[in-house]
This record gives C-alpha cells, sequence and structure tokens, in this order.
C-alpha cells in the first residue's frame, strides 16, 4: 500500500490505460512529425514547438524551458493541483473507477468537515450574489458600478451581498444545513443568542483557490465609518488560510492555460485586481491582509518566473515592499516594482490615466534592487557628506549579497545616485563579508578559490562522460550496450540505482516513480539530456571517448586502493600479490592513454 492513499498496483494499471498522448492532447494541440509528437509547451511562452511526447516511453520533456515528467507531473503542473487531484483527474479521462481511497478515521473525518464547508461557501456565494442584484442590494450595486465596474465584472468575481446579521443564516437553515457546520465553514458567528451572518451589511468577495473552489470570503463596508474595519476576511479555518490563498489566482491559472502570461502582478487588494481586470489587465493577484508568505511564492512560480510588485506607495507598503523583494528574491524570482505616480492605488490610476498608461508602468518597472536604492536615497539629504556616507554605507549592504555580475551593475546605478566614484564604491564592497549558502562568512576572493576548485572538480571530464553514458544507455541507443559492465563502480548511491533500473530495461516514464525531480536533478539531467551531435559517427565516437575516460576513472581509484593497502601490509606474500595487480593495473592505464581519446 503507498503512503498516498492508493495502492500502488492501481497507479501502475492506470498508467498503462492513459496514454500520455491522449492525456496531453485533452489539454494541448499537438503535432506530429514523423515518429515525434511535438506542441508548443504549456508552461513557457514559444512560437516555435520545443516541447515532445515519447509515447513508447511514456514521458514529456520540453527542450526549451527544460520542463518534463510523466502523465502525473503533467496533469499536477497544468492543473495545479496535489498528487493525488491528478490521479482522480487522469482516472475520470481515461475512464477508470477510482479505488475507495484508504485514509485513516481521523482524515476521513476532516475531508467530510472540509467538503461540507465548501459546499456551504459555495452556496452562500451563490446566494450573496443574487442579494446583491435584489433591491435590498441596490445600494451595493450603485457602490460597484459607481466604483467602475461592468454588470459582466461583477459576475465574473461572484460579488455578492449579505443584507443584515439572520437572512444567510435562516436561507442556509433552510437547505438542511447544521448551525454548526455553518460556524465551521466561517459564514457563521457564533455569540449567546446563536449564530449571525458573519458578512452582515457588507459586499462580499468570494474567494476562490486555483481549484475553482470558493474557500471564504472578504467583506467591505458600504460607508467608510472609522469605527469599523474596512473590510472583514474570513477567520482561519478548515478551508481558509490566507497565507496560503492570493486572490484572483484562479484567473491567472486559466490565462495562462489560454493565452500564456508573461509575468504576475502583485496588487494591494482585491478591488485593484477586479478594476484592473475591468480595464483588461487579468495577469494580477492580492494578498488578502496579510504580507507575502513562502506558500503564496511557491504558489506564484508555478505560473511564473518573473513577478511585479504593485504596493502602495506610503510608508507601510515601502516596508511591505521591501519584504516582499526579498523573499521573492531568495525564490530565485525576476522581481520588478511598478512605481505609481501621484500616490495613486493602481486601480485610481488605471481610471484616470487607462489601461495604455499602467501598462506603460509597468513596462519601465524597476529591479528590486533598483527599486530599494531609490527609496533608500529619498531617506537621506544627499548634499549633506554625513548623510550621505550613511546612506552608502547601508547601500552597500543591499549589494553584498548579489552575484559579480549584479554588482557590478547596481555599482553603476549607485555611482550615478551618489555622484560617487565606482571604484572606490566597488573597494568598499570588497570590504563587506559575503554570505554564502551556509552562513560562513567569507572573502569574495575565497569564495571565488571556492568556485574554481568545484568547476575543475566538474571540468575534469569524468562527469560528463558519466552523464553521456548513463542518459546514452537509459535513452537505448543503438551503440550503448552494457559490455564495459565491470568499469562501471558508481559511487553516488542515486546512480547506481539508476543504472540498476536502466539495467533491468525501465520505461524512461517510469523512472519518476522511484525519484523525485527535485530531490534528484542529476538524475532528470540524465533524463532529460541532449543529444547535440552532428552526425551519428560523432555522437559513437564521443560514446567510446567517454567510455575510456570512465575506465580511467576506474583503473586510477583501484591504483589508489592497492597503493594504500600497499602501504599499510605487512605481509611478504600479500605484498607481493600487491604489486602484481598494481602492474597490471598500470599496464591498462598505459594502453588507454596511448590510444587516442
Amino acid at each position: 500500500m503507498s503512503n498516498i492513499g492508493v495502492d500502488s498496483s492501481f497507479l501502475d494499471r492506470l498508467k498503462s490505460k492513459a496514454n500520455i498522448v491522449d492525456v496531453i492532447g485533452h489539454y494541448i494541440s499537438l503535432q506530429k512529425r514523423g515518429k515525434s509528437i511535438l506542441a508548443c509547451c504549456p508552461f513557457h511562452m514559444e512560437k516555435t514547438p520545443s516541447f515532445h511526447i515519447n509515447e513508447a516511453e511514456q514521458y514529456y520533456h520540453c527542450f526549451g524551458c527544460g520542463d518534463g515528467g510523466d502523465i502525473f507531473k503533467f496533469v499536477r503542473k497544468y492543473e495545479n493541483v496535489d498528487f493525488m487531484h491528478a490521479v482522480e483527474i487522469i482516472a475520470k479521462l481515461a475512464g477508470v473507477e477510482m479505488p475507495e481511497v484508504v485514509y485513516n478515521k481521523e482524515i476521513v473525518e476532516l475531508k467530510k468537515r472540509k467538503n461540507k464547508a465548501l459546499e456551504i461557501n459555495k452556496v452562500a456565494a451563490k446566494h450573496y450574489n443574487e442579494n446583491l442584484f435584489s433591491e435590498a442590494g441596490a445600494k451595493a450595486y450603485q457602490y460597484l458600478t459607481d466604483r467602475g465596474l461592468s454588470r459582466k465584472t461583477i459576475i465574473k468575481f461572484g460579488l455578492g451581498y449579505s443584507k443584515d446579521y439572520h437572512e444567510m443564516i435562516k436561507y442556509l437553515r433552510k437547505l438542511g444545513f447544521k448551525d454548526s457546520e455553518i460556524v465551521d465553514a466561517g459564514v457563521g458567528q457564533a455569540s449567546a443568542n446563536g449564530i449571525y451572518d458573519s458578512y452582515n451589511e457588507r459586499i462580499t468577495f468570494p474567494i476562490i483557490d486555483v481549484y475553482g473552489q470558493v474557500v471564504g470570503f472578504s467583506a467591505r463596508i458600504l460607508d467608510n465609518n472609522k469605527q469599523i474595519a474596512k473590510y472583514k476576511n474570513t477567520a482561519a479555518n478548515i478551508t481558509f488560510d490566507k497565507s496560503r490563498i492570493l486572490y484572483g489566482l484562479n484567473n491567472v491559472k486559466k490565462l495562462k492555460q489560454t493565452d500564456g502570461i508573461n509575468e504576475i502582478l502583485i496588487l494591494e487588494g482585491q478591488m485593484d485586481v477586479i478594476k484592473l481586470f475591468e480595464a483588461g489587465i487579468q495577469n494580477c493577484v492580492a494578498c488578502l491582509g496579510t504580507a507575502l508568505t513562502k506558500e503564496h511564492v511557491t504558489l506564484l512560480k508555478r505560473f511564473s518566473e518573473k513577478i511585479v510588485l504593485s504596493l502602495d506607495g506610503d510608508s507601510a507598503g515601502q516596508k511591505a515592499t521591501f519584504k516582499s523583494i526579498d523573499i521573492l528574491e531568495s525564490q530565485n524570482l525576476d522581481v520588478r516594482v511598478v512605481k505609481i505616480p501621484e500616490k495613486l492605488d493602481p486601480d485610481e490610476f488605471v481610471s484616470k490615466y487607462g489601461k495604455a498608461a499602467f501598462l506603460k508602468l509597468v513596462e519601465n518597472a524597476k529591479t528590486g534592487t533598483e527599486y530599494k536604492l531609490e527609496v533608500l536615497a529619498s531617506e537621506y539629504n544627499l548634499k549633506d557628506s554625513f548623510e550621505k556616507s550613511k546612506f552608502l554605507k547601508q547601500a552597500l549592504e543591499i549589494l553584498k549579497n548579489l552575484s559579480d555580475i549584479d554588482k557590478e551593475i547596481y555599482l553603476s546605478t549607485l555611482s550615478k545616485i551618489a555622484n560617487m566614484p565606482i571604484d572606490i564604491l566597488r573597494r568598499n564592497l570588497k570590504g563587506v563579508p559575503v554570505i554564502i549558502n551556509k552562513g560562513m562568512p567569507v572573502s569574495a576572493k575565497d569564495e571565488g578559490e571556492k568556485q574554481q576548485e568545484v568547476q575543475s572538480q566538474v571540468n575534469d571530464g569524468f562527469v560528463t562522460a558519466r552523464k553521456f553514458v548513463l542518459a546514452a544507455l537509459l535513452h537505448k541507443k543503438a551503440y550503448a550496450s552494457f559490455k564495459e559492465d565491470e568499469y562501471f563502480d558508481l559511487v553516488d548511491s542515486e546512480l547506481k540505482k539508476l543504472y540498476e533500473l536502466i539495467k533491468q530495461n525501465i520505461k524512461v516514464g517510469d523512472l519518476y516513480n522511484y525519484f523525485n525531480e527535485e530531490e534528484s536533478p542529476q538524475i532528470f539531467d540524465i533524463v532529460c539530456y541532449k543529444f547535440n551531435f552532428d552526425n551519428e559517427a560523432s555522437e559513437v565516437k564521443f560514446f567510446e571517448d567517454s567510455i575510456k575516460k570512465i575506465k580511467l576513472r576506474s583503473l586510477e581509484n583501484k591504483k589508489n586502493i592497492i597503493n594504500e593497502n600497499m602501504r599499510t601490509t605487512l605481509d611478504a606474500d600479500n605484498r607481493k600479490k600487491l604489486i602484481n595487480e598494481m602492474n597490471e593495473v598500470l599496464q591498462q592505464i598505459k594502453k588507454i592513454k596511448t590510444e587516442e581519446i
């Protein structure tokens, strides 16, 4: 029994029934060219197809962005769902009945509660929306249209209205929902006199996750009453955790699937998202009353590597932007920042100047580091020597952890901002400790020497040769065989496992059952190896040369072991035996080295 809730034999049966070509063809258009099945990759923008499907081995690989996997990986990534959800989708597409999922009692109960809460949220969202278009919701509807929203957009986002403290509760009770279930979903709140509507007399904004489920609500008061909070979000519960939800991400997912996206804009609030959507800018999300979290970034990375921040320009907004830049850049995302003039919100700017003007701001967005330097500079009087010195010290702190190339780029920027010679800034920056992955401060020189050492180890030819030979064996190249098996003494446990699986004639697509792509990048470098050779003769020659390199490495290792044994042995007969072994190894090394490699 697997730990994911279904028997592993079912997954094997599902894979045999669900052809990867049919599954992927359900989502994107495929082209057949000879024996190859191609498509434009759905995971990055491209005009020329570089997305290949290997039907025989049941896996896909994009030579443009490097992504690859089996049917489960494709559906998980395309639908942005977890593994079990992907299994259910594939089973439905293949017409295979899902077995009963094995869970313990606590999980079964939790799943029932969650499903009930999602059902109540869905029913409530629909009824709130009906209220908005009723006589009781006229004032709320007028407010939204005054903000520039069309009826079509209001319906698209499912906006609604809570009439009072009790109308929704009575409605849900009539449908058979219990008070405890209504409270569990977050639509109701308990009090000494029973339960009441959590969003009473507010405009409601359903919060929809990437699976299309209503997981909670955000609700806005109609009048700007300073005595109460303008917005009220669902409290954390079984379906809603604001640190893991981004408003509008469900629309971004649809947009990526239909038209593709280059970037995602993070805005301040849901009205910004809706107003920009109304204007035709659909690649927008917003946090729900919380700072950007690592969980948010994990979600965002599935849809785009480029993130544009457009938060408020006040002091609090600048601090939030700084923190967001750090967390996004820590996950290797390309971060840009839009500075909106006149301290306007995005929706205010679009209302005043239009879509084209806002897109121009996005096009000219600053990088995260540029933004930080400009904001920092605005806090000091750079004509004053003392303040200028303080500014430069803080600015160099911002630059210290950048790559050498980025340091040079932003040193030039800093030089212009502060009117300071770049050589002086560069010398000062070199005195700032560099932080490497393990958290140990080292000098830039030490780090450079370390990188050179690592690079020399990689470039000795053995690593390249080993990768190529394993890839040739895995992909069943005609010239590749196991006749040199005795020389393949792999030390790495993962590569040993891969080698044994190759010898068992495993399908490439089935490797995804044995290795995790994120934890085993070297394995998937081999899976996705590009055989870029001018002709077959060159490829065969490279294979033969690679085998020689592997043989040499094996023999050198053997020589070192014999040397060590000779150094420590005191037995004369054993020493004589070792000398004979050494002579044999040396002869083999000499033979290989005299051949052309």
